[in-house]
């Protein structure tokens, strides 16, 4: 699970640890429901094959979130943030209230 101090960002995790995991993401999903899917050793993505907007979260190799995307839509290129390790893609709105400086809990960071 992860989640801020008390709020729940996602009740599932995947974590893209394969090319293909990571080649893939979430291209093509017509819906995401309380996931989480996580790109280690990463600091840019895009949204090029989806089909709906997702909330994109950049973390530092803590945790901590360095930038925060809302609704970013299909078919962009997302902002390259030199200072993230961690990507979060996450269905739009699952990122209401998280803010840059907030240190997310329960994931691969080992928080």
């Amino acid at each position: 699970m992860l989640q801020l101090n008390d709020q729940i960002v996602a009740q599932k995790m995947t974590v893209a640890q394969s090319f293909t995991k990571k080649f893939m993401g979430l291209m093509g999903r017509r819906a995401i429901h309380d996931e989480a899917y996580i790109f280690p050793g990463t600091n840019a993505i895009h949204t090029f094959f989806m089909r709906i907007p997702i909330d994109v979260l950049y973390l530092n190799r803590q945790g901590k979130v360095v930038k925060v995307v809302n609704r970013m839509k299909p078919w962009r290129l997302g902002p390259w943030v030199r200072e993230a390790w961690w990507v979060v893609e996450l269905e739009a709105d699952a990122a209401h209230g998280v803010m840059v400086g907030d240190l997310l809990q329960g994931g691969p960071w080992g928080n």
